[in-house]
């Protein structure tokens, strides 16, 4: 880019471009790489977020046990690990580095992740390692801030009660 910057700078200097004239070239420039960057950025993020949804719908077993032991119908507490391990990472790690974007994590995977984090939240905080599932614990409250500010949304933190049991029923068809 600097190569082409200066490619410009010389192009416009040898008609004998004011100085003013070359510096808005270049600023037009830096502003277009800025724009081609970030439809970069989003590109990849959509990309990386399709992949994951597929990965996400193939963890269908294995959400199916997870809400079987939540709805306490059978099973054992680490039937949850491979769901809270998905939400940590590959999504919750990569979406605190910047690598995914924070909306369109939450508009993908909101509903899941406030209704595992609801479910689980007390086996999360009970384990001796504090550091287990970090990346997920700030992803929820990443994606919690967002909902806050949808227009329309319920605005609710958590799920409870019936509507906890309706999320986890979801999850076993």
């Amino acid at each position: 880019m600097f190569v082409g910057l200066g490619s410009l700078a010389v192009a416009l200097g040898a008609n004998h471009w004011p100085w003013w004239a070359v510096c808005v070239a270049g600023l037009l420039v830096f502003i277009l790489a800025i724009f081609a960057a970030r439809g970069a950025y989003t590109q990849k993020s959509i990309d990386r977020i399709a992949q994951y949804e597929r990965v996400f719908k193939d963890l269908k077993p294995e959400r199916k046990l997870a809400a079987t032991y939540l709805l306490k119908k059978g099973g054992k507490d680490t039937d949850v690990d491979d769901v809270l391990d998905f939400f940590d990472s590959p999504i919750g790690n990569l979406t605190n580095r910047g690598y995914l974007d924070e909306k369109l994590v939450y508009d993908f995977f909101f509903e899941w992740i406030r209704g595992y984090w609801s479910a689980c939240k007390e086996y999360i905080e009970s384990q001796s390692d504090r550091t287990k599932w970090n990346n997920f614990a700030a992803l929820y409250k990443t994606v919690i801030e967002i909902h806050k500010c949808e227009p329309g949304s319920d605005k609710k933190e958590l799920l409870t009660g019936d509507d906890l049991r309706e999320f986890l029923g979801w999850e076993l068809e």
